[in-house]
């Protein structure tokens, strides 16, 4: 009897097989954008490079997963490899998981191990609602469905209502963040596995789990 496996089945080593093709997509996605606004189609492009940092984000999860970060054990996590649930929130989230990811990277070399949950939490609290565009990520997904589909709301909304100014700010908000998870994913596949265990024990340390979960909950 044949079983359905999907990301949340995978082993290590082919999360690390499978995550290129992953952030190959993102990138097609982001090509395509391009290829829609062209032609003025600028709600499907805002849709497309909403779509690319997700599928970034996620690519990076299991480049993570692969080296035994174990990111899919945790709750607020799963719902980015999951396809067949509601996915209103979900790019929020993506984007959630992807800024406390990068504040412990970043912090790494500038505080003490001992200092790492006290910065974060401060983090949490202060600092993440306040970089990335924060705002116009809470409405990412809003804007995402607006871009892909016709509705209706005392008059019929259509993605082509959407206009050259909405995507070029949507490309100024989501350039960068697909930039820096492509250059994060493109250190983490260079680091020699002593570097691994020692950015995986920054993970546990700042219990990972929780400051996701916060975050999130904090939205």
């Amino acid at each position: 009897m044949s079983t359905n496996r999907g990301f949340l089945d995978l082993t290590s080593a082919e999360c690390l097989n499978v995550y290129q093709s992953v952030m190959n997509n993102g990138a097609e996605f982001f090509t395509t954008a391009e290829l829609l606004a062209e032609n003025n189609y600028f709600g499907k492009a805002i849709s497309h490079l909403i779509l690319g940092t997700e599928e970034a984000i996620k690519g990076l999860c299991l480049l993570l997963e692969g080296h035994d970060f174990d990111l899919r054990k945790i709750k607020e996590v799963q719902g980015i490899f999951k396809y067949h649930l509601p996915r209103h929130n979900i790019i929020r989230d993506t984007f959630s998981i992807w800024m406390v990811i990068r504040y412990i990277y970043d912090i790494k070399n500038n505080h003490s191990r001992k200092n790492i949950l006290a910065n974060l939490l401060k983090a949490v609290i202060t600092i993440l609602p306040a970089v990335g565009n924060y705002e116009w990520w809470q409405k990412a997904d809003q804007l995402k469905q607006r871009g892909l589909y016709t509705d209706y709301k005392n008059g019929i909304l259509q993605p082509t209502n959407l206009t050259r100014e909405e995507y070029e700010e949507a490309m100024r908000r989501t350039t960068p963040v697909y930039k820096e998870v492509l250059q994060f994913a493109e250190d983490i596949a260079r680091m020699s596995p002593r570097q691994l265990k020692e950015l995986r024990q920054n993970f546990n340390d700042a219990d990972f789990p929780t400051l996701i979960a916060e975050t999130i909950k904090r939205k």
